[in-house]
């Protein structure tokens, strides 16, 4: 890893996918000798990253929309980097494209 980021963050909201992202991407890990120090695996956000990680989420509309100041709160600082379907079926009037213009995403 280089630059800035010393820790990169994987957040999922299924243990299901979190588990099979892990299992699917070990031996990139292994072949670019990161270990947990530098690549973690979360269930959620309950975890507090330090400032400068970069934070990739799977599923971001289902995290961020569970608590979207909380969220706000979380990524304070951070890198972020969300993958998600699109939301609202681009209804630029509904309540996630709202949600997600507050936070400037």
């Amino acid at each position: 890893m280089s630059g800035a980021v010393t820790k990169v963050h994987l957040v999922f909201d299924s243990k299901h996918l979190l588990e099979r992202d892990k299992r699917d991407f070990e031996t990139y890990w292994m072949l670019l000798d990161y270990d947990e120090s530098h690549i973690q695996y979360h269930f959620g956000c309950d975890f507090k990253p330090s400032e400068g990680d970069l934070i990739i989420i799977d599923e971001a509309d289902a995290i961020m929309f569970k608590d979207p100041v909380q969220f706000n709160e979380f990524i304070d600082g951070c890198l972020v980097l969300g993958f998600t379907a699109t939301p609202d079926n681009f209804n630029p009037d509904g309540a996630d494209s709202r949600i997600a213009s507050l936070l400037k995403f």
